[in-house]
């Protein structure tokens, strides 16, 4: 119980540290990719990620063209 209450903690500050990672691809050692996967994989994470991905609301100006 108490590591994943850390975990949750935790998660609002290394969240967007995991997502950069993956998303320039960043090269880490195995005990830093370990945790990030964890991180990435958490549920609330993944909630987080899903509705995103559900958002319709598109802003043009800071979509990827």
């Amino acid at each position: 119980m108490y590591r994943t209450h850390v975990q949750l903690q935790q998660f609002g500050r290394l969240a967007p540290v995991g997502l950069r990672f993956r998303t320039y691809d960043v090269k880490l050692d195995s005990v830093w990719q370990d945790y990030a996967d964890m991180v990435l994989a958490l549920p609330a994470m993944q909630k987080w990620l899903n509705s995103a991905i559900s958002e319709p609301e598109v802003m043009p100006t800071f979509e990827s063209r």
